[in-house]
Parts: structure tokens; sequence; C-alpha cells
């Protein structure tokens, strides 16, 4: 039991961690709502979408290989040179797509915003580096703790920033400040190998390895981001705008939970390739150790879109609410995501994380296309459904890799539907009850939140026992 409870300390840490990271994130975006204009907002998701492309890719490729090789010595330097030259080939798209913006998206903002981002993608090749060396070693604690502290920081001087008039160039400063500090903090906390000439065979080695990898990322991309573009070039960037804030507000839900389910599982999963163990149905007790938890959550906003949005947003963003909802199923299924795509890369089967990055994305921008008319409801509704299918294949997928037994699912299944059953009848009740307590509709929210936060308690009274061992597996490596 101590053991369990010492794991679940653990996940509650990195999930306590990326939420701090979400609200201070969701600060930023409310106070931004309130200085910038929809319209401005939208130029602003529109030229991060394509920097936020480049620096994704940084974060696969050679900083996976470096999380999973046996060897560190004889690669680290290589994976180095692999995330430098990436940044440069990014930078040199950034360049050409900068000059075709004004013709593609109708506003000037956009060239002038990819152009100053550019030169982040490099802060960020180290940054990543050093991120991968210190994840290598174990150090989740010190890494989570790092980057709360480093979000802290960087987000209060956005804030500043907006309140002082800086409007775009506040979330500007931001990126770069954030980039800047993690860089430092991860050099505090890990020591590099001695560095040597690297070898241009094993990086070509490494490169090989990651080109399905940067082909996974990109097509993910277009998954995530097909409805700001597809919204901005069809309607306008206050389509953009809307969808973008909407996506964020979900966002800061789901990805205290999916971040830090994709980097447990991935350390975990990770450190037994490289002891040789075979893969087996484990992961899915990893799942279940973070979605007893997030699932929950996700279904809370979901039920709550139409009174999150006007609360969370202001008044004039009133409209999001159908999209938030929407969007909150939608990212049920990230979690599962997270989980099953790092078993799959830690096992040498990125290739099929490829091709169902690439169905979902060409799945999410045809029928985004398709829904157009419908606007922002019409994007959410093509996101939930491409991301449901092609889940469920990547699931397959993980099943053939490592089985899951009978027994395991018959315990794990409860772990994780009562605590949705019990959160979402307790959600409705709050939604019953609360007008009857106050009017003020923070206060309405507040009281829903709370009833649902207590229907999942009672849950988790019953599931305990098989939740704490899901968190261990989650938190523990070997």
């Amino acid at each position: 039991m101590r053991a369990g409870l010492r794991s679940a300390a653990a996940a509650f840490l990195a999930m306590g961690s990326r939420a701090s990271s979400q609200f201070f994130l969701i600060a930023v975006t409310l106070v931004a709502t309130r200085y910038l204009s929809p319209a401005d907002f939208g130029v602003f998701a529109i030229a991060t979408a394509f920097v936020t492309l480049a620096r994704t890719l940084l974060y696969t490729g050679p900083f996976e290989y470096l999380m999973k090789a046996k060897d560190l010595d004889g690669c680290v330097v290589e994976c180095l040179v692999g995330n430098a030259l990436m940044a440069t080939i990014a930078g040199l798209v950034l360049l050409l797509l900068a000059g075709a913006s004004p013709w593609l998206f109708s506003s000037p903002d956009v060239a002038w915003l990819m152009l100053v981002l550019i030169p982040s993608n490099f802060v960020a090749a180290f940054a990543s580096w050093e991120e991968a060396l210190l994840l290598r070693k174990g150090s989740v604690r010190a890494y989570y703790v790092s980057t709360t502290l480093v979000e802290l920081a960087s987000s209060l001087a956005a804030i500043g920033l907006l309140v002082a008039g800086w409007k775009l160039a506040a979330l500007v400063v931001q990126i770069y400040l954030r980039l800047v500090l993690l860089a430092i903090a991860y050099r505090l906390q890990v020591r590099p190998p001695s560095l040597h000439r690297p070898d241009m065979a094993v990086v070509g080695t490494v490169a090989r390895w990651s080109n399905s990898r940067y082909g996974a990322t990109f097509v993910s991309f277009l998954s995530n981001y097909s409805g700001d573009l597809i919204l901005g070039a069809f309607l306008s960037p206050a389509a953009t705008g809307l969808f973008r804030a909407s996506n964020r507000v979900v966002t800061a839900a789901s990805d205290m939970f999916s971040q830090p389910a994709r980097l447990l599982a991935m350390t975990g999963l990770s450190h037994r390739f490289a002891q040789g163990k075979p893969a087996d149905g484990d992961w899915f007790a990893m799942f279940v150790g973070i979605a007893f938890i997030g699932w929950p959550a996700l279904i809370g906003v979901a039920m709550l879109g139409d009174w999150l949005a006007p609360v969370a947003l202001g008044p004039r963003w009133a409209g999001a609410g159908p999209a938030i909802a929407i969007l909150a199923c939608a990212r049920l299924w990230t979690i599962l995501t997270a989980v099953t795509s790092s078993l799959l890369v830690a096992y040498d089967r990125q290739r099929r994380v490829l091709a169902n990055q690439l169905a979902t994305a060409i799945g999410v921008a045809a029928l985004t296309v398709a829904l157009s008319p419908w606007g922002v409801t019409g994007a959410a509704v093509a996101s939930l459904v491409v991301t449901a299918a092609t889940t469920l294949w990547l699931v397959a997928d993980a099943l053939r890799v490592g089985q899951v037994s009978k027994a395991r699912w018959r315990r794990l299944l409860p772990t994780l539907g009562l605590p949705m059953v019990f959160t979402s009848i307790a959600v409705l009740g709050g939604r019953a009850v609360a007008p009857e307590i106050a009017r003020s509709p923070p206060v309405q929210l507040a009281v829903a939140v709370a009833c649902g936060a207590l229907g999942w308690l009672m849950a988790v009274v019953l599931v305990r026992r098989e939740a704490l061992r899901s968190l261990r597996l989650l938190t523990h490596r070997g």
C-alpha cells in the first residue's frame, strides 16, 4: 500500500505540475482575450501553429532515440546534431511560409510573427536535447518542478506585458523567455556526457530512425491544426481565433493528463526496451492509471461547456460553448493515444504510428472542409469523429504488441468506468441545483464542478486498490 501511495504521489506530482502549467496557459489566454480581438488572436494562432510544428519535431526523432538508446555515449552528440539540422531545415521552410502568408491568410501580421519566432527553434533544439538527458536518468520529479517554475515566470511576464499594452509582442516574449529559462534549468540539473566530434554515420542512423517519427509529427500537426488553418482560409482569422480559444480551454483540462501519460509511459516503456524486456499488457494499466482521473474530468468539461465559455473567455466568446463540449469529447481519446503510441514507438513500431497519424490528418482535414459551412462547431465535430476512429485503430496495433489478458480487462474496466458514471451523474445533479443556490454564473459553475468532484471521489473509494496498482505501473521504471 505504501508503494502504491508513493506511486500515486509521483503521478499526482506530474499531473499537478501539468495542471499548474495549463493554469498559467489559460490565465494568459483569458487576459489575452480581453486585450486582443478574435482576429488578433487568430493571427497569433495561425503564425504559432507553424512554429509549433517546427518545435514539436525537436521533441521527436533524436529526442526519442536518445531516451531509448542502449549506448548513450555512442549517440548523444549525434542526437544534438540531428536536432540542430532539423531546426535549420524548419527555419528555411518557415521563411517560405512567411513570404506566402499574406496571400494565404489575408493578413500581413502572420508573416512578421513567423519571422521573429524562427530563432526560437534553435533554443528549443538545445533545450529538448537536455530534457531527454534529464528524463533518461529518471529525474521526472526535477523535470516537473523546473517546468512549473518556468511556466509561472514566463506567464507572469506575458500577463504583465499584455496589461502594459504590448499586445501580440507580449506573447512572443513569453515564448522566448520560456525556452531560455528551460534551457538554463535543465543545464543546472543534468551534466551532459563529454562531447566529441559527431560520427556522421551515426547521425545518419538517427536520421533514418527519426524519419517516420518526423512524418508522424507532421501529420499529427495537420490533424491538430487543420481546423485553425481551414477556418482561417475559408472563413476568417476571427473564426480561427474562436476555434483556437475553445481549443485552449479544453487543452487546459486535457493536457494535464495526456502529457504526463505520454511522458511517464515513454520513460517507463523505453527503459524496459533498453533492458531487453518484452512488451506486455501493462501498457493498458498505465493508461487506466491516468484515465480514471482524466476521462471523468473531460466528461465534466463537455457537460459544462456552455457554462464554461462565457465565464472563462468572456461574454463575447459565448459562441465557443458547443465547440468546447465537442472538443472535450475528442480529447478523451488523446490520453489513450499518448500511451499506445508510446508503446509502439518504444518497441520500434513507429511506422504504424505514422500510418495512423497520416489517416488522422487526412480525415480531419477532409471532414473539416466538408463541415466548414457549420464553422467552429463543424471543425470540432470533424476532430471528434476522426480522432475516435483512428485511436481505436491504434489500440488494435497496441494489443498486437502487448496483449491484455481477460482477467486484467475485468479488473481494469470498472476502475475506468465507475468514476465516469459517478462523475456524470453528479455533474447533472450540480447543473440542476446550481441555479437554485446562486444567480452568479461563476458560482453556478463552481457548484456543478464541486458536485462532479464529489461524485468522482465516491467512485474512487470503490476502485482505489486497482487504481493504486495502475499508478504504480505508470510511475515505476523497470
